[in-house]
């Protein structure tokens, strides 16, 4: 059993207790006890006494960590430091309404209203004996609506301590009806952000959030993806470079992939609270649907390859989850077993197997946005549900940058055309690249970290005035 998950089962109840029985101060100590560093990988971090201290939450989220560590790398003058994801869960457990979710926290119920303020007033005291001594610059979040810190972000407003997310899900705006969909999630299920300033990676996300109602436009700025500046640095450093041995690497997705809407009595029977038949409504025109034709397709296309070319390695990439990771594997045996040069690897940072990679497969994920920045050809199964309009507004749409695949079996060609081709690491990205890079996450220039911390600080010094 690991030492954090030995500390998780005793000082999540512990924090439970002390918050039921009253105890802010003690409570207090305890957050402070699960208070660590985060290690960054530059040396020049470590040394040192940095003069301002940030806390980070959600670290353990797809992209998190690596959006931090290259934002703060180089920064000597900053320490990073976490909590535990449970850390906020423990206290809200106990004070805040059952039955809140990220898009249902919107009430008119007194009683839960209620339960948000004394919510509120706890973190507010906890973060009084929390700073004493120990002070804390600036909390960063990663996603504005995250009901466990919604009453937090309030609270540090109050207290004077910005609240800062560095906004993670940042292409619900994609399409029109995407965005009428999630402006009414926005809206109607989220709320107004409470906290001092939103930093996001696009333009499309940006607007989305000042249409919504829920930040005012000079609370939210388009910074760029920071992970993607590594990637930038990294092509630079090898242009020029040939892969010493071929490999294929292919996101896998799940049917239900970034599918929203989900049916009210499964919401009812799980205790979410709803606000109003019209974000129910929203949802209604996805619940029933899936990529189910084109996943399929896609992993009979890439076993084709695999069989076809067993001198090449095939790496299928699966997030985290254990349900996503089992789907892809069944679809992949299709009944059989496995080629022998296809592996497995389940979550994780995706970097080194993109930059090990002479063509990268997928759909739907941010990781073919890091292929196009590294240089990676990049094919895109475009058949199935795809040509279903209603669907067409849940793609990412990466425009011209990639190569689309019309059936599985021009994906098993297209893939063995782009591993014939050869993978030569390019100094400098397409136009196409470059257009798409901007529109979608705002960073084909590598300088994202830097207008990240330029924000970071800029709010800190708001603060002191």
């Amino acid at each position: 059993m690991s030492q954090p998950f030995r500390l998780k089962t005793y000082m999540w109840p512990l924090i439970g207790y002390l918050t039921r029985t009253g105890r802010p101060k003690l409570v207090a100590q305890a957050l402070r006890a699960i208070t660590t560093k985060l290690d960054l990988p530059s040396a020049k971090s470590q040394r040192g006494n940095p003069g301002r201290r940030l806390l980070v939450l959600s670290i353990d989220k797809a992209g998190v960590r690596e959006d931090i560590e290259e934002v703060f790398a180089d920064a000597v003058d900053y320490e990073i430091v976490i909590w535990p994801s449970y850390a906020l869960r423990a206290i809200s457990g106990v004070l805040l309404a059952p039955g809140l979710s990220h898009d249902r926290y919107l009430t008119e119920d007194p009683a839960v209203e209620a339960s948000k303020l004394r919510y509120r007033q706890f973190l507010r005291t906890v973060w009084r004996h929390l700073t004493t001594g120990y002070p804390i610059d600036a909390v960063i979040g990663v996603n504005f609506g995250y009901y466990v810190q919604r009453e937090f972000a309030a609270a540090l407003q109050e207290s004077g301590t910005p609240f800062i997310v560095l906004q993670k899900e940042n292409l619900n705006g994609m399409t029109q009806r995407r965005a009428d969909y999630w402006r009414t999630a926005y809206a109607k299920g989220r709320g107004k952000f409470t906290g001092r300033k939103i930093l996001v990676y696009n333009d499309i996300e940006r607007d989305l959030e000042i249409s919504s109602g829920i930040v005012e436009p000079q609370n939210v700025a388009v910074t760029g993806m920071p992970r993607l500046d590594h990637i930038h640095r990294w092509r630079g450093d090898h242009a020029g470079q040939v892969l010493a041995r071929p490999q294929v690497l292919f996101f896998g997705f799940s049917r239900k992939d970034k599918v929203p809407g989900r049916n009210i009595e499964k919401l009812k029977a799980k205790g979410l609270r709803t606000t109003g038949a019209s974000l129910e409504q929203a949802g209604d025109q996805w619940k029933d649907l899936s990529w189910d034709e084109l996943v399929t397709g896609t992993c009979r296309g890439i076993v084709a390859f695999a069989r076809s070319r067993p001198d090449v390695q095939v790496v299928v990439k699966t997030k985290g989850q254990t349900s996503q990771a089992d789907e892809t594997t069944e679809l992949l045996k299709g009944g059989g077993d496995l080629p022998s040069n296809v592996t497995i690897v389940k979550g994780g940072d995706p970097f080194e197997l993109i930059t090990q990679s002479s063509v990268v497969v997928g759909f739907n994920t941010t990781g073919l946005i890091e292929a196009v920045a590294a240089g990676k050809p990049v094919v895109v199964p475009w058949f199935g549900e795809v040509h279903n309009e209603t669907m067409r507004d849940l793609i990412l749409d990466l425009g011209e940058a990639v190569e689309y695949a019309r059936s599985p079996e021009e994906l098993a060609d297209k893939t063995a055309a782009q591993i014939a081709a050869g993978a030569t690491i390019p100094s400098a990205l397409s136009e196409n690249a470059k257009v798409m890079l901007r529109r979608l996450v705002g960073n084909d220039d590598g300088a994202a970290s830097a207008r990240v911390r330029q924000a970071i600080s800029a709010e800190m010094q708001q603060a002191l005035r």
